[in-house]
This record gives C-alpha cells, structure tokens and sequence, in this order.
C-alpha cells in the first residue's frame, strides 16, 4: 500500500484487525505513545519507522495519512481515481517493535480495509490465533490444516517473524560466547595468581627450611 503525509510517501502493508486482536497479539504493550484504534472507524496505529519518515502527528484530523490501495481487476487506467481505492487515516498510536516491523506495517480497522481492498464481508487473507495455555502447537497445526483441508498455510511464531528471531539468536550467540571467553580469561587469570603464589610462599619458605636444619651447636 502507499501511504501519503504531508508531501510524503511510504509504501507499507495495511493490517485490518478486529476487536479481538489485541487479545491474540498483545501490541498494546509495545506502544510507545498514544491508545489503541477503536473500531469501525478510519482510526489506525502505524509503526515508529513510519512515523519517523512521514513525520506523521497524532490525531491531527486537518492532515491525516491517507493510503491508496491498488484496485483489482484489468483494463485501461485513465486517471489516479480509476486506479486506486484511498482513505484518509487518523493515527492515534505508534508502536515500537523492531525496526523491520516498525516500518512494515500500519493498523487499521478490518471493515475500512475490506472496503479498501473490495473484499467480500468474511473474506481474509489471514487468521492469527493464540494457543491455550498448556495446548501442544504441533496438533494445532494439524487440526487447523484438517479444518482447512490442506488449502492454508500455517506458520508459527518463529516462521512468521523469522528475520527477528535469527537476529535474537545471534544477539544470544553473541552474549554466550562473550560470557564464556570473561570466563575463561577470569580462570586463566585465577590460575596464575594461584601460581604465583605458590611459588612465592616456595621462596619465602625456603630460608627458613634451610636454617631449621642447621645442626645446632
């Protein structure tokens, strides 16, 4: 999608979410200023990334972010209008995530982007779901395909944000070999202080052995 600010411009993905989401993804707790989107409205949240590139304003109803979404279909585009649905966008909270996520993706209500992508009412292209507590994730993966008869894609957590989680498991990689050579270094250096000392209580020591067995006169 584009996105368009004040001269602006930021191509990005619109997520239409409902009222539910916020209990299956938790983002509320990664907003760094602002209140989560109210439903059925043109209200939205974008990421930091985005608000930093559009210098976007929050709730400034006299300039809203306006995204233009690609109409389907074939045939010759004599004008702008013909080509693309739009709607103006009323940010009222950014997130902070990671710096991918933070410029890919900008919320919205699910039925403003229905009708900015011409769906169908219970059309989507996705469905996220969270697991109950203790509920195994391989035999929900195989219940949700059988529901589905094979025709879906389901992805977890780690597959769905898979740059993120490489860049985790580097940055512990990272942290575990740093601990291990401090470790390594602090035994290294514990050792020759140990050492040391002995050899040191070796040559203090030797004197006075050697004056405990002088014969006495």
């Amino acid at each position: 999608m584009l996105f368009f600010f004040d001269g602006k411009e930021h191509v990005a993905y619109l997520k239409g979410v409902d009222s539910t989401f916020t209990a299956v993804a938790p983002l509320q707790e990664h907003l760094a200023v602002g209140d989560w989107l109210r439903p059925n409205t043109t209200q939205a949240v974008a990421g930091l990334g985005i608000y930093n590139k559009l210098s976007l304003a929050l709730l400034d109803y006299n300039r809203s972010l306006e995204v233009y979404v690609p109409k389907p279909g074939k045939g010759t585009i004599d004008s702008p209008n013909d080509a693309f649905n739009k709607s103006p966008l009323a940010i009222t909270a950014i997130y902070s995530i990671n710096e991918d996520n933070d410029s890919k993706y900008v919320y919205c209500d699910i039925f403003l982007a229905r009708e900015l992508l011409q769906f169908k009412r219970n059309q989507v292209t996705s469905v996220e779901v969270k697991l109950a507590k203790g509920a195994s994730q391989a035999n929900a993966i195989k219940s949700l395909k059988s529901i589905f008869k094979n025709k879906v894609t389901v992805k977890d957590r780690g597959q769905l944000n898979d740059a993120l989680y490489k860049m985790l498991n580097a940055e512990n990689l990272a942290v575990y070999l740093f601990c291990s050579l401090v470790v390594v270094m602090t035994l290294f250096c514990l050792a020759g202080a140990l050492i040391m000392l002995i050899l040191d209580k070796k040559r203090t020591s030797a004197p006075c052995t050697a004056w405990a067995q002088r014969p006495l006169r």
